[in-house]
């Protein structure tokens, strides 16, 4: 909240200039032009060279909004959420309807503010993984307060919240790239028995990234999460049996792992099965098909 209103108090700043031509551009705004409907919406709404009229400054913005101003849609966006600026009473739904406008154009703190509204209920229904989703895309882009959610949320055990700033970490995105911050939130989210966290922290064992590479204890991470009918952890055990890559070669098994995904119409889960196939023989595809129909997540 703290960057949303320092960027109100931004907004505000506009307009300030004496050379300003007025009619000039009241002319360009009724012709269309969206940055000139934002900047005359912030002259009626600061009661520069007009007096203050913020019904008329709510109608500029709004056509700047609707043509698909970012600037224009957070302005909106902010002004219904907290019931001040264009607007007097606040009205969540509005408010959060053109956060999302903005979002989806890309905008950090619009991705922020809409992430937030999913968090607490502001003008949208409660959705947990909607409000991580759009923090995440947020912090990817530099957001320090998406960062600070997310922190806090995973310090207190979140699972999607560790995942997020693992993701973060060893990617770089939004943070300084440090595979050991970001096995330490896989770790946490493995432990928590998070089935993407166990093939995360799985995958950072298989590659040595923070730690030193162990393919045992990878295999292990690796069978935690597809025991629970994880896609990837299913993905990652079948590899690991199929090249006997930190627990014995098993090519049974390597089918068995390759055809569940393959029963959920996931392409590149069939072509590893198929490969594997060409090395098996028909008894022991018949016993790994067995295997596949008898499977069920632990």
């Amino acid at each position: 909240m703290k960057t949303l209103l320092l960027f109100v108090a931004f907004l505000n700043v506009a307009v300030a200039d004496d050379s300003l031509n007025f009619d000039a551009l009241k002319k360009s705004a009724s012709e269309g032009n969206p940055k000139a409907q934002f900047i005359l919406g912030k002259v009626y709404n600061q009661g520069r060279r007009v007096p203050k009229d913020n019904a008329e400054a709510l109608r500029w913005v709004t056509k700047a909004a609707e043509q698909g101003l970012v600037e224009a849609q957070v302005e909106l966006g902010i002004s219904f959420q907290m019931g001040k600026g264009l607007v007097e009473d606040r009205d969540n739904a509005k408010g959060f309807k053109w956060f999302q406008k903005a979002a989806d154009q890309g905008d950090a703190n619009a991705q922020y503010a809409v992430g937030i509204s999913y968090a607490r209920g502001w003008g949208v229904e409660e959705n947990e993984l909607g409000a991580f989703l759009w923090l995440e895309r947020s912090l990817h882009q530099g957001s320090k307060d998406a960062l600070a959610w997310i922190t806090k949320s995973a310090s207190e055990g979140n699972g999607i919240a560790q995942i997020n700033l693992g993701n973060a970490y060893a990617n770089g995105l939004g943070v300084e790239k440090s595979y050991t911050r970001s096995i330490k939130w896989y770790r946490m989210s493995a432990e928590g028995g998070s089935s993407a966290g166990q093939a995360k922290l799985g995958m950072h064992y298989m590659n040595g990234h923070g730690v030193t590479k162990d393919h045992t204890e990878a295999a292990k991470w690796f069978q935690k999460a597809a025991d629970q009918g994880d896609a990837s952890g299913w993905m990652l055990m079948g590899l690991s049996c199929s090249k006997g890559r930190g627990v014995p070669r098993d090519l049974v098994k390597a089918y068995m792992w390759f055809d569940l995904g393959a029963k959920h119409e996931l392409k590149p889960w069939r072509e590893q099965r198929d490969i594997v196939e060409k090395e098996m023989t028909s008894a022991q595809i018949t016993e790994a098909k067995r295997l596949s129909a008898e499977w069920k997540s632990k």
